[in-house]
This record gives structure tokens, C-alpha cells and sequence, in this order.
């Protein structure tokens, strides 16, 4: 590993570079549960998107042939 210092110049080896005992911050258990998780919240951001975009595509169509939103309900007098 080549590591340069404030000047510029190139010192070679890593024996210092990260001083520590190396402790692991996050156990592998805890890691994968947290790229499940990430991996969960891409699935639901991408299915809202796709249905917010057929909302606003619906909405665009609705402007464009004059026709006002249906409410979902029957009237009833």
C-alpha cells in the first residue's frame, strides 16, 4: 500500500496507517440485517413511485380530455 504525507511524498507499507486493535464496529448478523432492511425500502420507494406515477399519469389524462376525477363512490340522493 502507498500512502503519501502532507507533502506529497510516497511512504510505502500500511504499518501504521490505521492504528487500532481492529475491533469490528458492527457484528455480520447486525450487518446483514441492515442490508435486508435496505434492500426492503428500495422494493417499497420503487412500488410508490410506480404508483405515483400512474396517479399523475391518470391525472394528466384527466386534465387533458376534460373528464373530472371519479370520487370511487355512487351518489346517492
Amino acid at each position: 500500500m502507498c500512502v503519501t504525507d502532507r507533502g506529497g511524498n510516497f511512504r510505502a507499507g500500511s504499518g501504521n496507517v490505521f492504528p487500532g486493535n481492529g475491533k469490528q464496529r458492527w457484528s455480520e448478523g447486525r450487518v446483514a440485517e441492515l442490508e435486508r432492511k435496505i434492500g426492503q425500502q428500495a422494493l417499497e420507494i420503487d412500488f410508490l413511485k410506480g404508483c405515483l406515477q400512474r396517479i399523475e399519469e391518470q391525472r394528466m389524462l384527466q386534465a387533458l380530455t376534460g373528464n373530472p376525477p371519479s370520487s370511487g363512490r355512487s351518489k346517492k340522493n
